[in-house]
């Protein structure tokens, strides 16, 4: 319920910065009735969702419907998803002529159609040992095997009703072995399973098999790509807790093997899965009788990426690209995206914003989910949601790791060019992978690419003066760099993953985060630039809209942490560190806070001690008094800057937010310095950071300057005023 009332809250506010389009808009021309709009986005649309069309009486019904509504009417995703982004496109102002995608035309290939489809081929099956199988004393790190041990013909394999049944037919001898390079006369299909001994009763789909050769020219027809070409991804049986898949021996004309020799067993399938994918000639289909595809806590490497994801990849994409260009294809391979998000309050309204997305028919985007609350009782339902969309995947953390972990593990589970990290809070705009895959094809040597999140108009004192003290500024960065961008925060970046650069999220900042995001990116962007790359682009289209934390209530804990945490940045990159005019206010509370605990702790040697202590107490809210009082001179002050931006924000108790905002900041002073004391870095007390890492030049520093300055002069008076008379103790 709190997801849904957040998200209601972030739609119906946002937002005074982005210009939102009317969620019902006005007829435009000819199109002025649903089945007009739905013949005007083309791809039979009208047929296909005849369904919910004889509901829709008049053009503000079409409007109003959902995901779900077209989910429960039986409309199939792709359908869905392409009606939902043309809804999308036309509130913004779009023509369909201009933004209709039409369909592929069928594809003739001189009768081979026919002839391919009707072809009786045998079926070779193969197993490779699973994981499970190194408790059996069975090496599964090895290269996969090289001989076809069992072949069965395709009536057969057709009237298996059981894994078990599929093997025993399997080991009717009734063929020769071969080695992949030269299949055996006759073999057309090779199955290749995991020997999982958990999935061995599973049920089978009936007839599964006589729909192998169809399944293989409707990849053909839709990739555009010669017949044979792509796999067949098969979950096994109801539990779905084994993969399958079925490759044409245009496969092993291609490759002369399965897989590189380099490739585990265990990791073949997913090789041959991400292999197939940019050609969008990977097609799922389940072996059993129900569909899911989510495999919640799937195996991922623990410490660092899939080794094959870099040079073995590419390696065969080339071997790929050149057969086509043998074959006279010239195929371009997608742009492929993994939106990974890493998520410990699993709010599912928030993520279905998220996982909605439609991406361009010239991209390929999964999901992966990291889960980092491994008893939260979302699970169960995100997984059922999406328990049928192959492009989702659901990691479960087994304990709480934190934000920098969980995207580790989501960026190492991935397996395609680029990935795209988002909080798990966030709304992301619906064109959002659009403008992502437009600047990674303009930009395709970029390190990466940062988006704007936005936050809603302030509401209450309690925003107002979260934004007034400066704490969200970066979030929009994108809107002062457009190329060369110093960072973005991780709630909308895009980074290259398909270079082994060894960089991920350094696990030594707060699990709740705290400036990961800035030592990820500068040494992203420095590794890309050193390597004949670029560095971080801004793409300000590509944003997102951030509720405030805590439905809009006061979080100071929140902003403690991450300055302790990014207080480290000056130790890591001191080139960007400096030294500061004077003690900040949260220095000054900390100076005050001692000087108390000392005068308790030497009370009983010395009396004074309390005047000490009292004193120390004064001079802590005196503190406070000159930093609000400071701030507040600067919303009063005519024609300052300052003054400029609270005038800015419309609230009647505005005068309160300024004096928050100024707690808000000494509390992020105060986290900065905490953390310098507790990592023992004492050369740093007394130093700053240049958030724009250079970038900016020396204005923003010249004013923290004046303003520390000033403040501590006016406290320096209150130390003199305040001093006890210890003589006459």
């Amino acid at each position: 319920m709190r997801g849904s009332t957040i998200l209601r809250q972030v739609l119906a506010e946002s937002s005074s910065r982005i210009v939102q389009p009317a969620r019902i808009p006005t007829p435009r021309g000819d199109i002025n009735t649903p089945a007009a709009f739905l013949s005007a986005i083309g791809r039979d649309s009208a047929k296909k969702l005849s369904g919910p069309l004889s509901g829709w009486q008049e053009w503000d019904d079409m409007w109003k419907t959902n995901g779900e509504v077209l989910k429960d009417a039986g409309v199939g995703v792709k359908d869905r998803r392409y009606f939902l982004w043309c809804l999308e496109k036309f509130r913004a102002g779009g023509d369909p002529s201009e933004f209709a995608i039409p369909a592929k035309p069928k594809k003739k290939f001189r009768g081979w159609d026919s002839q391919f489809e009707a072809t009786k081929g045998t079926f070779g099956v193969l197993l490779l040992p699973s994981r499970e199988r190194q408790s059996e004393g069975q090496d599964t790190t090895a290269s996969p095997p090289r001989r076809i041990e069992r072949t069965v013909q395709s009536p057969e394999l057709s009237s298996a009703t059981r894994l078990e049944d599929l093997l025993r037919i399997s080991a009717t001898p009734n063929g020769s072995q071969g080695e992949y390079s030269t299949l055996p006369d006759g073999v057309e299909y090779v199955v290749v399973l995991e020997d999982r001994p958990q999935v061995v009763k599973e049920r089978l789909g009936a007839n599964w098999g006589s729909g192998v050769p169809k399944t293989f020219s409707q990849i053909s027809k839709t990739a555009g790509t010669p017949l044979g070409f792509g796999c067949l991804v098969g979950s096994v049986g109801e539990s779905h807790s084994s993969r399958a898949l079925v490759l044409h021996r245009t496969h092993f004309e291609i490759f002369g093997a399965l897989a590189p020799d380099t490739i585990a067993p265990a990791d073949a399938v997913n090789f041959l899965r991400r292999l197939y994918r940019p050609w969008g000639a990977v097609k799922y289909d389940g072996m059993g009788p129900a569909r899911g595809w989510n495999f919640v806590g799937e195996a991922t490497q623990p410490n660092g990426p899939l080794p094959w994801s870099f040079d073995v990849l590419e390696t065969a994409e080339r071997t790929i690209l050149s057969w086509l260009e043998r074959s006279g294809r010239v195929i371009s391979p997608k742009v492929t995206i993994d939106v990974v998000i890493a998520s410990y309050r699993v709010q599912i309204p928030l993520l279905h914003s998220m996982l909605e997305l439609i991406p361009a028919p010239t991209c390929s985007v999964e999901f992966i989910v990291v889960v980092d609350d491994p008893h939260s009782p979302s699970i169960a339902r995100l997984t059922k949601e999406y328990r049928s969309r192959p492009d989702v995947h659901i990691l479960v953390n087994n304990v709480n790791c934190g934000a920098s972990a969980s995207r580790n593990r989501g960026m190492w589970h991935s397996t395609a060019e680029w990935v795209h990290f988002f909080d798990d809070d966030i709304v992301p705009s619906p064109d959002l992978l659009l403008e992502s895959e437009r600047a990674i094809l303009h930009h395709p040597k970029a390190a990466g690419f940062v988006g704007n999140v936005y936050f809603p108009p302030p509401a209450n004192v309690a925003t107002t003066a979260i934004k007034l003290s400066g704490v969200t500024s970066f979030w929009d960065i994108a809107n002062r760099f457009k190329e060369d961008v110093p960072w973005g925060v991780t709630g909308n970046l895009v980074v290259r993953r398909g270079v082994r650069d060894g960089i991920s999220f350094d696990l030594r900042f707060p699990k709740t985060g705290g400036g990961e995001d800035i030592d990820f990116c500068l040494r992203k962007s420095l590794w890309s630039k050193q390597n004949g790359g670029e560095g971080l682009y801004g793409v300000p289209e590509m944003h997102a809209i951030h509720p405030w934390w805590n439905n809009g209530g006061r979080t100071y804990e929140r902003f403690f942490k991450w300055a302790k945490g990014d207080g480290a940045l000056m130790a890591m990159f001191p080139q960007f560190a400096y030294s500061a005019a004077a003690p900040n206010g949260g220095e000054v509370l900390l100076c005050c806070v001692i000087i108390a605990m000392v005068g308790l702790i030497l009370g009983p040697f010395l009396g004074s001690g309390l005047s000490i202590s009292i004193f120390g107490v004064k001079l802590f809210f005196a503190a406070i008094l000159v930093n609000v009082g400071y701030s507040l001179y600067g919303y009063l002050l005519q024609g300052s800057e300052r003054s400029n931006s609270y005038r800015s924000t419309k609230l009647d108790a505005l005068p309160l937010a300024v004096a928050e905002s100024a707690l808000i900041r000494m509390t992020s002073e105060m986290g900065r310095t905490v953390g310098v004391l507790h990592r023992r870095e004492w050369n740093q007390l007394g130093r700053r950071f240049d958030w724009w890492a250079g970038r900016a030049g020396t204005e923003q520093r010249i004013a923290e300057g004046r303003l520390e300055k000033r403040t501590f002069q006016i406290w320096l008076l209150f130390v003199i005023v305040l001093s006890p008379d210890f003589s006459s103790n």
